[in-house]
């Protein structure tokens, strides 16, 4: 029943709630605009071990709260005042161990990050 509804919500949520950041757009305006298509994978998919993160892009969205920590895999970062209360795109560039965070289009904060497997 949780899990059902959960879905329900994320959907009226994506369709409905629009953000500043999004330069007031919801978010299923904005990935409908860019013709993104997520890859799924099954409830019962088991996750193969790996010995190595290959290079490429970890894309994660997070809400910045008032204690301007971007919480990143229970690693904590510290982000600029001007993010409280925003949504930002964090974008883990595993081919140089960089967390790069975006307001929108615009990069406003870089980190070193390398993901051990």
């Amino acid at each position: 029943m949780l899990k059902r509804q959960s879905k329900n919500f994320q959907r009226f949520h994506n369709k409905h709630h629009r953000y500043s950041c999004l330069k007031g757009k919801t978010p299923l305006e904005v990935i409908q605009k860019d013709g993104f298509k997520p890859a799924l994978i099954g409830g019962n998919t088991k996750l193969p071990d790996l010995d190595t993160v290959p290079d490429g892009n970890i894309i994660l969205i997070r809400f910045i709260r008032s204690n301007r920590l971007l919480d990143i895999f229970g690693e904590k970062f510290k982000v600029s005042k001007n993010l409280i209360y925003s949504y930002v795109k964090a974008v883990i560039v595993t081919q140089i161990g960089s967390l790069q965070i975006y307001l929108g289009d615009e990069l406003v904060d870089k980190f070193n990050y390398r993901l051990n497997a």
